[in-house]
């Protein structure tokens, strides 16, 4: 846990948290299908992190991950998560 993640020459980003999280996803998910909804701003590619992750840790899991990014801007984080412009949700499925 608690891997830096390197995008080209970057500053990595700490996702140990998510890490974390994956692992109990795992672990406590079961064999019927979920929906798992990722709310927060986490790097391009992130999501196939966590799907990798917990299909390595828990083959039968069964489930789908949906994205739900945050856009916060530095200094208005809480109005903004209070008072939305917009909703973007996306998933990798039909």
């Amino acid at each position: 846990m608690g891997k830096i993640i390197e995008y080209g020459n970057r500053i990595g980003v700490d996702l140990s948290q998510v890490e974390l999280t994956a692992i109990n996803i795992a672990k406590y998910i079961g064999t019927e299908h979920k929906i798992i909804v990722m709310k927060s701003t986490v790097p391009v590619g992130t999501t196939n992190l966590v799907e990798d992750f917990i299909r390595k840790l828990n083959p039968k899991a069964n489930f789908t991950i949906v994205m739900n990014p945050e856009f916060l801007k530095e200094g208005t984080a809480i109005r903004d998560f209070n008072n939305p412009d917009r909703t973007i949700i996306g998933i990798d499925e039909e």
